[in-house]
């Protein structure tokens, strides 16, 4: 879906860089801080739980870094989550590529 949504957004000029992460622990720290350093709004996006997930820990790594730029994280939310197909989830997720488009450009606007 990232990857998708990016292609979305390069028609709008609106270019990301899309890196996979692979593993929660332990984290890539090198790539991280290279990540960090280069780009100053970042956004994590996990079909997991945001409430403990690979966003917060990214979060906590980024405090450790004193990153001081915008940091948002894309995921399940913490609470009820009805059952569904799985395009019919990411939808009411906002992590199809449509969703995640749109909260980008309103991140970079």
């Amino acid at each position: 879906e990232a990857l998708h949504a990016s292609e979305q957004l390069k028609k709008a000029n609106v270019f990301l860089a899309v890196y996979n992460m692979r593993f929660v622990k332990p984290v890539d720290t090198d790539l991280l801080i290279e990540i960090a350093k280069k780009y100053s709004k970042l956004i994590t996006l996990e079909d997991g739980s945001l409430a403990g997930g690979f966003g917060e820990y990214i979060a906590s790594e980024l405090l450790k870094l004193r990153f001081s730029g915008e940091f948002y994280q894309f995921g399940v939310p913490d609470k009820v989550i009805e059952h569904g197909s799985p395009d019919e989830l990411y939808t009411f997720c906002e992590l199809n590529a449509d969703s995640i488009a749109k909260r980008v450009k309103m991140i970079m606007a």
